[in-house]
C-alpha cells in the first residue's frame, strides 16, 4: 500500500500531465500557453527537487 507522500505525489503528477495535455487542445494564444507550460515546468521541477529558475548552485572544485 502506497504511503499519503506517494499518493499525493502521483496525484499531482498526473494533475500536470492533463493539465499540459489540456493546454495542447485549448485555443489560447501562444504567449499564454507558453507562460502556463512554464509554469507547470516549474511546478514538475518542484515537486521532483529540481533546480528552480532563478535558484542558486554553488559546484565544488
Amino acid at each position: 500500500m502506497a504511503s499519503a507522500h506517494e499518493e499525493a505525489f502521483n496525484a499531482v503528477m498526473k494533475e500536470i500531465k492533463a493539465s499540459a495535455e489540456r493546454l495542447g487542445q485549448a485555443s489560447i494564444t501562444e504567449g499564454a500557453r507558453a507562460a502556463a507550460l512554464r509554469e507547470l515546468a516549474a511546478a514538475y521541477r518542484h515537486l521532483r527537487g529540481g533546480q528552480q529558475p532563478g535558484g542558486v548552485q554553488v559546484a565544488e572544485k
